[in-house]
């Protein structure tokens, strides 16, 4: 299992003059980062470069340790020169020779446009400070979906390897940042989801005070679900991934957060619930409840919430409606409702404009594709009409994305597929669609 486990305890600083964005990990102020495998972090108060630097504990244990940034790295990269880099500084520390090789990257791209990844089979100098630093550059990546002009276009999901050793390890990284600053566009139509459609994709989710988290492939509204595990003593909070922040202001009055949810349990009194949603960012923080009918509606049974994106249906705790969705830099979603023990289940979590045209998940058992197995094309069946499609892997990782013509007699070439197991999820304005497939 992938637990995301938020980072806590770091400095984000725009430096808006030099047309940067830079993280130095010098002040307290939280901000989104995660680890995506099994290890935990924490905040180096003495270890930096200089300072304060951000530090990656392994347990030698489970899955590759991955660092996935926040939102202020991601979005349109287009206005990135050749010139352009992503930097930090790394030092791994350890007394154990096993050396991970062969690994595919030490930093990763991911878009709607495609993959692109970095440094591949990197083996660092172990105990001494090193700096890392990527062209934004076609030639210094490996575009392994996509094209290169479309995944800049709009990067959504960064991760850079923290983990080296088969042992034990720690590993600091300090002066994190781009030469560049993203643009970021405002949240719209069709609306912005997590459908947890592929088991162990957690889709940039972090947790808090949570027992467990997976993608659960026996519930949802097919397919699968987030499944999230109660920890005894403590609210449960969710913490959404960085594609669902930023400029709200285009969907104020007119947009909503939906979501279907469960709760399994045998409690009866329903616990504290200081909200069901609470967003924050530069210009202040609001949260938004749900009665207690509606929460009486998801014990033991799937319902659906739907929670408006207007300054009357809100609380506002700190600075002013209008500043705040013109910067949406953190969105938790509250995990626990009931006083015992409890399993939350959570699927098509989507923020946005629904005008009719918005995505929405199907509920259908799966896409029917031939031939299955194959080694060069997949056929998808005659009725469907989405034109935007993405090849997924076990891990979790789109490995090809891109546009179905309507001239190509709707197949899908996966020559370049190594031999495996794969999914592959149809976006369109029937919904989402997902069937799987072997190489």
């Amino acid at each position: 299992m992938r637990l995301l486990t938020l980072l806590l305890s770091t400095l984000f600083i725009s430096l808006s003059a030099q047309g940067q964005v830079f993280y130095d990990f010098e002040d307290d102020v939280i901000t989104q980062w995660y680890s995506e495998g099994d290890g935990d972090f924490e905040l180096n108060t003495t270890d930096g470069l200089p300072g304060q630097c951000l530090q990656v504990n392994d347990d030698a244990t489970g899955d590759m340790v991955m660092l996935i940034t926040p939102f202020s790295l991601i979005g349109d990269w287009s206005g990135a020169t050749l010139t352009d880099s992503i930097t930090y500084d790394l030092k791994p520390i350890s007394s154990d020779p096993d050396l991970i090789t062969g690994d595919p990257f030490l930093i990763q791209l991911n878009g709607p446009g495609g993959s692109a990844t970095a440094l591949p089979d990197f083996v660092p100098a172990m105990n001494q400070w090193q700096r890392i630093a990527v062209p934004i550059d076609p030639a210094a990546w490996t575009v392994t979906s996509g094209n290169w002009g479309d995944l800049l276009a709009d990067v959504t999901l960064i991760r850079i390897r923290a983990e080296f050793i088969a042992g034990d390890e720690y590993v600091l990284m300090d002066n994190i940042g781009l030469s560049f600053s993203p643009a970021h566009g405002a949240l719209g139509t069709p609306q912005v989801c997590s459908t947890f459609d592929l088991p162990d994709n957690l889709d940039g989710w972090g947790f808090l005070n949570v027992s467990s988290a997976d993608v659960d492939t026996a519930q949802g509204v097919l397919p699968n679900a987030l499944r999230i595990g109660d920890e005894s003593g403590v609210l449960g909070i969710g913490m959404a991934p960085p594609k669902f922040r930023g400029d709200w202001s285009a969907v104020d009055g007119t947009g909503t957060i939906d979501l279907d949810i469960m709760v399994q349990t045998s409690a009866t009194s329903q616990s504290e619930r200081p909200f069901a949603v609470r967003i924050s960012g530069a210009g202040g923080a609001a949260t938004i409840n749900v009665a207690n009918d509606q929460v009486q509606a998801a014990k033991n049974a799937w319902t659906h919430w739907t929670l408006p994106i207007e300054e009357a249906a809100w609380t506002v705790e700190t600075g002013d409606w209008t500043s705040l969705l013109q910067e949406v830099a953190e969105i938790k979603v509250q995990l626990e409702y009931f006083s015992g023990d409890e399993t939350v289940y959570v699927d098509n979590f989507c923020i946005g404009s629904n005008s009719g045209t918005g995505i929405r998940e199907q509920p259908v058992a799966g896409l029917n594709l031939w031939p299955n197995p194959t080694s060069d094309l997949i056929y998808l069946p005659a009725g469907q009409t989405a034109r935007n499609y993405e090849v997924i892997d076990t891990r979790g990782a789109v490995v090809m994305a891109g546009i179905i013509p309507a001239s190509n007699g709707h197949k899908v070439d996966v020559r370049a597929l190594k031999p495996g197991s794969y999914a592959l999820r149809l976006i369109g304005p029937e919904g989402i669609a997902v069937g799987r497939f072997l190489r």
